[in-house]
């Protein structure tokens, strides 16, 4: 369990980076978000009880990383969050290796290892609206004069329809 502190709205994805490993095809990889009270003061370990997000996947056989995209958490600027993950081989609970700083790199939230706190910190990164649909809402697209204006393709496809009739019409008679 890694818990974190979330600094903007739209909490969305989670890359974490695994050793190298190699599953079977009935292996599957779990990652469950919880929002938890902020209890760095305390040190105890997070209490998992409010399961926002879960993402169940069956990896490539090798791999080292990989994305965990959920639904936007919208509210989530300056909240604490818990990210759980664990991988099951057969229905039972399997090992995974993921890979972990040698220090407390990260200061808001700490890595808890069977309810211990480690000092350590996963390696991850977090994303904030990932997904092409908000990518593309905030893109304008990049048209120069003048292919920004609808009567200059309206011209071009009347000029194009024109010409294709004038050719169909020269071959026709000859």
């Amino acid at each position: 369990v890694q818990t974190i502190k979330v600094s903007e709205d739209g909490f969305s994805r989670v890359d974490l980076r695994f050793d190298v490993i190699t599953l079977s095809d009935n292996d599957e990889i779990i990652f469950e978000l919880y929002e938890v009270e902020d209890r760095t003061e305390a040190g105890g370990p997070p209490a998992l009880e409010k399961k926002l997000r879960e993402v169940r996947l069956k990896p490539a056989r090798f791999f080292w990383m990989h994305r965990f995209s959920f639904d936007p958490v919208e509210d989530s600027r300056g909240r604490t969050y818990a990210f759980r993950v664990y991988g099951t081989s057969r229905g039972e609970p399997g090992e995974l290796h993921l890979r972990a700083s040698g220090a407390d790199a990260y200061s808001e939230g700490a890595l808890y290892i069977n309810g211990e706190r480690t000092g350590r910190d996963l390696n991850f990164a977090l994303f904030y609206n990932d997904g092409a649909g908000e990518i593309f809402a905030h893109l304008k697209p990049f048209r120069p004069f003048p292919l920004n204006r609808g009567l200059f393709f309206t011209a071009v496809f009347l000029t194009a329809a024109a010409s294709f009739g004038w050719l169909l019409c020269v071959v026709a008679r000859s």
